[in-house]
């Protein structure tokens, strides 16, 4: 029986999440300052107009772009990211298309209001062949930094999340053991827990490990090596690659030749150590 256990945020992990939606706020506010400061530029350098008219024109642009954008990364951070490898491909140039005609017809409408726009109207006054076309290879481009955008916000998330559960996590030091109270492993579909005093010995079977306690074997894909550095020692002792012992259940011992030993346990079974497994079973009964 496996228990899962849901606890609140604490409130250092509620900051944190303040402090990196904060983050993610900005640089979309800064994304957009940024289309708005390089059209004003380019509208300076290329129109004979005053800088407060290159303003309005950069406003008609990224006000709608904001807009567009923020639809455009909800969509796919919802529909896209974390999904097949097919949805991506499907789905962009569809979402880019759209995404373009939407911007364009935005700015389009943007272009028509004038400043006494309440009083006399305004009326959408689309561009011609040429702007047309450029306006909508550049709804293409600014789709790419938005998609962009957006991947580079969802591994960001990923790596904050990961970074959060490896703080969270207790990350023990591969050359120490690492004891528990009980061995608790999955057997067909069920977890089963173990006192390791229960335990009479465990074998490696193929790719599998069968524990063996006076009056059941369970088998699990838990590896020996796993096993080991949590296990008690002893009472709990490799004695041989594929073989863990309890010395509590070993009733007798007696030299098997080659500097190897053979123990018999307390269910009846015979195990065989390896030389360094014989040195192993030694010092724990020395």
């Amino acid at each position: 029986m496996s228990t899962s256990i849901s606890q609140p945020l604490s409130i250092p992990a509620r900051a944190r999440g303040i402090v990196h939606l904060k983050r993610e706020w900005a640089a979309f506010i800064l994304l957009h300052l940024s289309f708005g400061i390089g059209y004003v530029i380019v509208f300076q350098l290329t129109r004979i107009e005053t800088f407060s008219d290159s303003i309005a024109g950069a406003l008609i642009n990224v006000i709608p772009l904001v807009v567009v954008n923020f639809a455009a990364i909800k969509f796919l951070e919802k529909s896209v990211l974390g999904r097949a490898s097919w949805r991506h491909a499907f789905v962009h140039p569809i979402l880019g298309a759209a995404y373009s005609f939407s911007w364009y017809f935005c700015v389009m409408v943007g272009r028509g209001v004038k400043a006494n726009w309440l009083e006399q109207g305004f009326s959408i006054r689309p561009f011609g062949w040429v702007g047309g076309t450029w306006q909508l290879y550049q709804g293409l481009a600014l789709y790419g930094i938005a998609a962009v955008f957006a991947y580079a916000l969802y591994f960001y998330r990923r790596a904050v999340i990961a970074e959060s559960a490896l703080s969270k996590a207790e990350i023990p030091d591969r050359n120490e053991p690492v004891k528990t109270n009980s061995l608790v492993v999955k057997s067909h579909g069920e977890f089963v827990a173990f006192d390791w005093s229960d335990i009479v010995f465990i074998e490696a079977s193929g790719d599998e490990v069968i524990i063996h306690t006076e009056n059941s074997r369970t088998k699990t894909h838990k590896t020996m090596t796993s096993i080991a550095r949590k296990m008690p020692s002893p009472p709990l002792a490799r004695i041989h690659r594929s073989l863990i012992a309890n010395i509590d259940k070993v009733l007798s011992a007696e030299p098997a030749g080659n500097g190897k030993l053979t123990l018999h346990m307390s269910d009846g079974i015979s195990l065989t150590t390896s030389r360094a497994g014989a040195q192993t079973f030694k010092a724990c009964v020395d």
